[in-house]
C-alpha cells in the first residue's frame, strides 16, 4: 500500500522550517550583540556626538533587526502550521482509506452472508414434506429478496416463483402459497422481478388432482409473465384492480364476481355474474358471458354478439356506450338484475 501512496516532492532548503529557525536564532543573537555594543556606544562615545544622536542610529538599525527576526519568526511558524496542517490531512486521509477497507469488508460479509441465506433457503424450500422448514425457506428468501443489497435478489426471487409453479401448478391455496406469493409481492414492491415466465394450468384432473372448479387462481405478483390455463377464480383473486395484470394472459378460465376490464389477454374465458366495466377489440365476441351486467359499459367492438341467450342484461336507464347507435335490447336484456333473478 506504501508503495501507492505518492512520493512527497523534495523542498528547497529556504522551504524548510528548521532553516527559518536557525535564522531566527542567528537574528536574535545579533539584535542581542548590537544592542549590547549600542548601549556601550550610546553611554561611552567618543566626544563631538549627542546622546541623542547615537541613539537615533542604533533605534534605527534595531527597528531593521527587529522586524527581520519578526518576519523569520512569522515563516518558522508560517511552515509549522503547514506541516501540521498536512500532517492532519494525510493523517485524515489515511482514515478514509482504513473506513472504506473495512466498508469493503462489511460488504463482502453481507453478501456472503446473503449468499449463505439464499442457499439455506432453496435447500428448505424444497422440503415439500415439512410445512415448517418450508415456510422457514419461504421467509429466508423474501428476506434476501428484499435486502437493500440487491445482489441476490433476483435469483431468491425467481426459486419463489419456480416454487409455486412447481407446487401450486393447478391449483391456489393454503398458507404455503399466500406466504410464498407475499413474499413475491415484497420484492416486486422493491423493484425486482424473477426472470421467470410461469404457468398455470389444470386441464386434466387426473393429472393434477384439482378440478377445475376448485383451481381457485389467484394473481401472482413479481414474475416476467402469467400464463392461466382452465380452472375458475374470482375476479377480485386473480385480477389486480378488476383489469389483471398487463403481463398475465387467460385461457379458458370461468371468472366471478366483481367488476372487470375485459381485452386481448383474455382468450375463451366463461364471465358469469360480472359487472363488466370495459371491453375492448373482439374480446366481446372471443370469450362467453352468462348473467353478467353491462350497464354502462364501454364497449370497444366493430361486431357484437347476441348475448340474451346468456342471460346478460343492462339497466335501462344505463345502457352501455360504443361508437355507434344501437339498440340494446337486441343484443341484451333490458332489466335489472331483481327482475331477472329475484332468487
Amino acid at each position: 500500500m506504501e508503495n501507492d501512496r505518492e512520493e512527497k516532492p523534495v523542498r528547497h532548503f529556504y522551504e524548510q522550517e528548521g532553516f527559518w529557525f536557525a535564522v531566527v536564532v542567528v537574528a536574535a543573537v545579533v539584535a542581542l550583540l548590537v544592542a549590547f555594543g549600542g548601549l556601550v556606544h550610546v553611554f561611552g562615545g567618543k566626544p563631538g556626538t549627542t546622546i541623542i544622536e547615537r541613539v537615533d542610529t542604533y533605534y534605527k538599525l534595531m527597528l531593521v533587526l527587529a522586524g527581520f527576526v519578526t518576519f523569520s519568526t512569522i515563516v518558522w511558524r508560517g511552515l509549522i502550521a503547514a506541516r501540521q496542517a498536512e500532517t492532519q490531512l494525510e493523517s485524515t486521509r489515511l482514515q478514509r482509506e482504513q473506513i472504506d477497507r473495512l466498508s469493503e469488508q462489511i460488504t463482502a460479509t453481507k453478501e456472503n452472508n446473503l449468499a449463505q441465506l439464499l442457499q439455506k433457503g432453496s435447500e428448505l424450500i424444497a422440503e415439500k414434506y415439512n410445512p415448517a422448514h418450508v415456510t422457514a425457506g419461504i421467509a429466508t428468501l423474501r428476506f434476501v429478496a428484499t435486502a437493500e443489497n440487491g445482489n441476490f435478489a433476483v435469483e431468491a426471487m425467481n426459486l419463489l416463483a419456480e416454487y409455486l409453479e412447481r407446487e401450486f401448478g393447478s391449483g391456489h391455496g393454503g398458507k404455503l402459497f399466500a406466504s410464498a406469493n407475499a413474499a413475491l409481492k415484497a420484492g416486486e414492491e422493491k423493484g425486482r422481478i424473477a426472470e421467470r415466465d410461469i404457468v398455470f394450468s389444470c386441464e386434466d384432473e387426473e393429472i393434477t388432482g384439482y378440478p377445475d372448479d376448485q383451481s381457485n387462481w389467484h394473481h401472482v405478483y413479481g414474475v416476467r409473465s402469467l400464463r392461466y390455463f382452465y380452472g375458475d377464480a374470482s375476479s377480485a383473486h386473480l385480477l389486480p384492480d378488476g383489469r389483471g395484470a398487463a403481463n398475465a394472459e387467460y385461457c379458458y378460465v370461468t371468472i366471478g364476481g366483481g367488476e372487470v376490464s375485459i381485452d386481448d389477454r383474455f382468450r375463451r374465458c366463461d364471465f358469469s355474474r360480472v359487472k363488466v366495466v370495459r371491453v375492448a377489440g373482439d374480446s366481446i365476441s372471443e370469450n362467453s358471458f352468462r348473467r353478467c351486467d353491462f350497464s354502462n359499459a364501454l364497449i370497444y367492438a366493430t361486431k357484437i354478439p347476441d348475448l340474451r341467450p346468456g342471460e346478460n342484461f343492462f339497466s335501462p336507464s344505463e345502457p352501455p356506450r360504443c361508437g355507434q347507435q344501437l339498440n340494446w335490447p337486441e343484443f341484451l336484456l333490458d332489466a335489472t338484475p331483481t327482475e331477472l333473478f329475484p332468487f
